[in-house]
C-alpha cells in the first residue's frame, strides 16, 4: 500500500512538512504503507491514498477545496478505486454539521466521485453517528467513512517516556518518600475556553486561586495563535460564549482581574513567565509532587461522551485524582482506557450530568468536598495511593503497549476496509 502526505496551498498539492502533518501518517507507515511522491498517485501512476491533515480549526471548508482541485488523473485512479483519500482531522473533535455535509456531497457529485472513496478521522465519537442519521433522512446510497481517533492521546504516550521501566520505579520512589505538598491541587490552561473561563472565575471569586498551582495562556496572550487570539474579544469570541453560560452571571464582574492576571505558569514568577514555546512545563512531574489533586479543564462540555484530550491523562500518569470538566462521560472513556477512578473518594456523580450547565455545578461541588481533605487523603489513605501508582503504572507501561499491539493495528485495519483499493488491476492510461 503506498502513501503520501500533502496538503493544498495556493493552488497546489504539496507535501506536508509543517507541525501539522498528518497525525496518522506514521501510523500507517508502521503498518506497512510505503511513502511515496504524491506527484505519481495524483497522476494515477500507481494505486495509493492522499492522506490530508486537517487545515486547522479555522478551515471548516479544507475537504470541498481540496475535492475542487483534485487533477483528471487522479479522478480516474479513485474512480477505478486504485486510489483513496483520507481527510485526517484527529488533532479535533469536530462534530458534523448539516451544511458542510451538504457542501462535500454536492462537490462529490459535481466531480463524480463515489463517497466510499472518501475517509474522514476524527475524535468525535458521535461525528459518524449524526452524518449516519443526516444521510438517511437525505435517502443517500452512498457515504463516506466516518472513523475515530485521538491523535493527542496518542501523542502524549508515545513521546512522554524514553525508559518507562525505569522512570516509573524513580517516580514511584519520590512519590512515596519525597513528596512535600505545598499547594491543594493544579489546573492547567492555555487557550481561554468558555467554560474554562467559567472555572477560572469560580476559583477567584471563591478566593480559592492561590490555593493551587494554576496556569493559564491569558485573555490577551501574545502567544496564541493570531486567529485565536483575535476573536477572544470578538462577537461570538470565547468571552461572548463564556457570558451565553447561565453560571456566568455570578461570576462575570471577576473577567478584568482574570485578565490582569495575564499569562501565569503556576504562579511562579508571574512577572516573567517562559515562552509558549515551553507550554510543555505544564507536565513537569515537580508541581504535581507539590499538589494533592487535579482540576481538568477540557476543551469543552458538551451533553456526550464526544471525546477526551490528553489532559485528564496527564495527572492519572502523575499519582494525582482529578475532576473532570469536560463531556458528559468523559470519566467512563478514560477507564476505556484502562484507568481507574477515585469515585471511593470523590463524589464523581458528575460525569453522567447529561447537562453541561449542571455538571459544572455538581464538578465544582466535589471539588469543593474533595479540597477541604485532600492532602490529607493522598499523604495517608493507602488505598488511594495504591490507585494512583497503579495508574501510573498503567500509563506508562501498558496503554504505549496497548496502542502498538491492539488500538493501532485495529485501526489500520479498519481504514484499509473502509477505504479498500481494488487488487490486481495496474494504472490505466486515459
Amino acid at each position: 500500500m503506498y502513501i503520501s502526505d500533502l496538503s493544498y496551498k495556493g493552488g497546489a498539492f504539496e507535501r506536508v512538512v509543517s507541525k501539522r502533518a498528518s497525525s496518522l501518517f506514521n501510523l500507517m507507515q508502521a503498518a506497512d504503507a510505503e511513502e511515496v511522491d504524491h506527484a505519481n498517485i495524483l497522476n494515477g501512476q500507481i494505486s495509493g491514498y492522499l492522506v490530508f491533515p486537517s487545515g486547522g480549526p479555522q478551515s471548516r471548508d479544507y475537504m470541498v477545496e481540496i475535492l475542487k482541485n483534485i487533477p483528471e488523473p487522479f479522478l480516474h485512479a479513485l474512480r477505478d478505486r486504485r486510489a483513496g483519500i483520507v481527510f485526517d482531522d484527529s488533532r479535533e473533535g469536530r462534530g458534523h454539521k448539516n451544511d458542510r455535509a451538504t457542501a462535500l456531497h454536492r462537490v462529490l457529485h459535481e466531480r463524480n466521485i463515489d463517497p466510499t472513496r472518501v475517509c474522514y478521522i476524527t475524535q468525535n465519537r458521535f461525528h459518524k453517528e449524526d452524518y449516519t442519521t443526516w444521510a438517511k433522512d437525505h435517502h443517500l446510497n452512498s457515504t463516506i467513512s466516518v472513523l475515530n481517533y485521538d491523535y493527542h492521546i496518542k501523542r502524549f504516550f508515545q513521546n512522554s517516556w524514553e525508559n518507562p521501566r525505569k522512570q516509573f520505579e524513580e517516580k514511584l520512589y519520590t512519590f512515596l518518600n519525597e513528596r512535600k505538598i505545598e499547594r491543594k491541587y493544579i489546573c492547567l490552561n492555555y487557550k481561554p475556553r468558555p467554560w474554562r473561563i467559567l472555572l477560572l472565575a469560580y476559583l477567584l471569586k471563591d478566593d480559592l486561586w492561590n490555593d493551587g498551582f494554576v496556569s493559564f495562556g491569558g485573555l490577551q496572550n501574545q502567544g496564541l495563535g493570531r486567529a485565536f487570539k483575535s476573536n477572544v474579544w470578538s462577537k461570538g469570541g470565547p468571552l461572548d460564549q463564556f457570558l451565553e453560560l447561565r453560571l456566568s452571571e455570578q461570576v462575570k464582574e471577576y473577567i478584568p482581574l482574570l485578565e490582569q492576571k495575564g499569562k501565569v505558569l503556576f504562579g511562579i514568577d508571574d512577572k516573567n513567565p517562559p515562552s509558549t514555546k515551553d507550554r510543555t512545563l505544564d507536565v513537569l512531574f515537580e508541581f504535581f509532587l507539590k499538589s494533592s489533586f487535579s482540576l481538568v479543564s477540557e476543551t469543552a462540555m458538551s451533553t456526550r461522551p464526544l471525546r477526551i484530550t490528553e489532559k485528564p491523562l496527564k495527572p492519572l500518569c502523575n499519582f494525582h485524582p482529578l475532576i473532570v470538566f469536560g463531556h458528559c462521560g468523559s470519566l467512563g472513556l478514560i477507564k476505556e482506557l484502562g484507568f481507574q477512578t477515585f469515585g471511593d473518594w470523590i463524589d464523581e456523580s458528575y460525569d453522567s450530568i447529561t447537562n453541561s450547565t449542571e455538571r459544572f455545578a455538581a464538578a465544582y461541588r466535589s471539588f469543593l468536598d474533595f479540597q477541604k481533605n485532600s492532602v490529607e487523603s493522598v499523604l495517608n489513605s493507602k488505598p488511594l495511593q495504591i490507585r494512583l501508582a497503579e495508574n501510573v503504572e498503567h500509563g506508562m507501561l501498558h496503554v504505549p503497549m496497548l496502542y502498538r499491539s491492539k488500538i493501532d493495528p485495529a485501526f489500520c485495519a479498519e481504514l484499509r476496509r473502509a477505504v479498500p483499493l481494488a487488487e490486481g488491476i495496474g494504472p490505466t492510461t486515459y
